[in-house]
């Protein structure tokens, strides 16, 4: 073999080793959004989803598809509405009781964490509460003029004889309620869901992504792309009150006055009830939680929204790897404005500061 044929032979050889390496190496990349329903005969009440998954499997579509039908199959299990769910079982359940799996006693122990931080203002049995507070039917939250919208003081302390967590007797199997209690988990199921829809994709060869159900998002891996996530203005819906970075293996969740309200002339009705009078928290008007799981984030963002912001920032000195920023506003009856002011966790042994991920805050103050 001349020397010729050996260099030839050789950069041959690299060649192939060069397109192997692609091809073992080789990722793909997919995004998409569903709108997923409550229930399946509920209409206009959805949630946008938007997951996007890197892999190195060429099917990462149909993974990502499977994912939106395996959080379908989620959502239709913790909903209200669903007759098959089971809070839906429990809801008409009439004092009996009604078997329950791990992953619903992990909620119910959420829960009743949320319920002894905040003295009993989160509650996930103010659903007969809730009831009375319909925020579907109003045409123009921001007009002001929405006094017929606030329910009758006198029913809603009828309906508080039917709030109580403490009332509920559970353990590791079954679940019973007083006949006439009903409970929701609006607050606390959609990070758990976001949580296991995340699972579900690293079992199945995602290598990193997020799931983002707007108020709830997850980013796990390494995301090879610059993060930068908005929170809304509480008082201007199309623009951002702060910009958020460094997102890479956290989970974010935001409750806010925002988003079913209505308002009677300054004063903003909300659906974030403190289940100790029935009535809107005027406490915060947003909080942002970054933690390690949408579950404790979601939990800890609805929380911490019934209670003082200085106490909420406090608490959270002893979670691991959780911060937060936390609006609060007042009006100024000079330039006839809603104005905001924040206070941010800062940097302990437990966390990193809510500073390392704000990348932009458009507000004055602290």
């Amino acid at each position: 073999m001349t020397r010729k044929e050996k260099i030839s032979l050789i950069l041959l050889a690299l060649v192939i080793m060069i397109g192997i390496y692609k091809f073992v190496t080789a990722e793909y990349e997919f995004v998409d959004s569903k709108y997923l329903n409550y229930a399946p005969d509920v209409q206009g009440k959805n949630l946008r989803t938007e997951i996007y998954v890197r892999s190195d499997k060429k099917s990462v579509a149909s993974m990502i598809n499977n994912a939106f039908d395996y959080m379908q199959e989620l959502i239709y299990r913790y909903s209200e509405e669903h007759s098959e769910s089971i809070v839906y079982k429990i809801n008409h359940a009439q004092g009996a009781k009604v078997a329950i799996d791990a992953d619903f006693y992990e909620l119910l122990e959420k829960s009743r964490e949320m319920y002894e931080l905040t003295k009993g203002s989160f509650d996930i049995t103010i659903k007969p509460v809730l009831e009375l507070w319909d925020f579907d039917s109003v045409d123009d939250p921001n007009d002001g003029d929405n006094a017929q919208y606030i329910p009758d003081s006198l029913l809603v302390q009828e309906k508080l004889k039917l709030v109580g967590f403490s009332q509920i007797e559970y353990d590791h199997e079954f679940i019973r309620m007083p006949a006439g209690m009903s409970i929701t988990l609006g607050a606390i199921s959609k990070g758990f869901i976001v949580d296991k829809v995340v699972d579900y994709l690293k079992e199945n060869g995602a290598l990193a992504g997020y799931v983002d159900q707007v108020s709830s998002i997850r980013y796990f891996g390494e995301i090879k792309k610059n993060i930068i996530l908005g929170i809304q203005h509480p008082r201007k819906s199309s623009q951002v009150i702060a910009e958020l970075t460094n997102l890479n293996e956290t989970a974010i969740a935001t409750s806010g006055d925002y988003q079913q309200y209505f308002d009677v002339d300054d004063i903003r009705f909300h659906h974030i009830l403190d289940a100790k009078t029935g009535f809107p928290t005027h406490e915060n008007v947003a909080v942002t939680i970054i933690a390690e799981t949408a579950f404790m984030a979601d939990a800890l963002s609805t929380g911490l929204f019934l209670i003082d912001g200085d106490v909420a920032i406090n608490y959270l000195r002893g979670i691991k790897n959780s911060d937060a920023i936390i609006y609060s506003d007042f009006y100024n009856e000079k330039n006839r404005i809603w104005e905001a002011i924040s206070i941010k966790s800062e940097k302990t042994e437990w966390s990193k500061g809510i500073e390392y991920y704000l990348r932009n805050e458009y507000i004055d103050g602290e």
